[in-house]
Parts: C-alpha cells; sequence; structure tokens
C-alpha cells in the first residue's frame, strides 16, 4: 500500500511494536548514507531498512518492545 499510494505509515501497537515507514524519490535520497544506519536483521528488537522500488526508495524504522510499549486508552 505504501509503494502505491501513501508517503508514510505510522503503526503503533499495545504490545510494543513501533514501525514507521515513508516513501521517498529516489532523486533525493543519499543511499549510501543511508545505508551507514541500517540494521536489516528481521529477528533484532531494532530495525532500520532502505529498499529501492521503482523511481522511489521505502524507509521503513521498527522497533519491537517485548515488554510492551504501554497499554494505549481509547482516552489516550
Amino acid at each position: 500500500m505504501l509503494e502505491k499510494y501513501f508517503d508514510a505509515m505510522l503503526y503503533f501497537s499495545n504490545w510494543g511494536t513501533k514501525r514507521l515507514m515513508f516513501r521517498l524519490p529516489a532523486g533525493l535520497v543519499n543511499s549510501g548514507e543511508v545505508a551507514r544506519y541500517c540494521r536489516e536483521d528481521e529477528y533484532e528488537e531494532r530495525s532500520i531498512r532502505l529498499e529501492h522500488r521503482g523511481g522511489y526508495y521505502l524507509l521503513d524504522i521498527k522497533f519491537n518492545d517485548e515488554e510492551g510499549g504501554g497499554w494505549m486508552e481509547e482516552e489516550d
């Protein structure tokens, strides 16, 4: 969905998973510089990935806190 229709996505779960993604025009991204910060192991608690897709890059930032990030109530 992000690749075709949106420029950003935010996901926040009550069990501690947080994910932030951006679709960035390829001409604005220095992939060599961004790659210095990438950690692509999907089993780590934190990861940053950069994928080239057509004329765009998808930047995916993910945090998994198995201890939980605090329960979000409806009023919050």
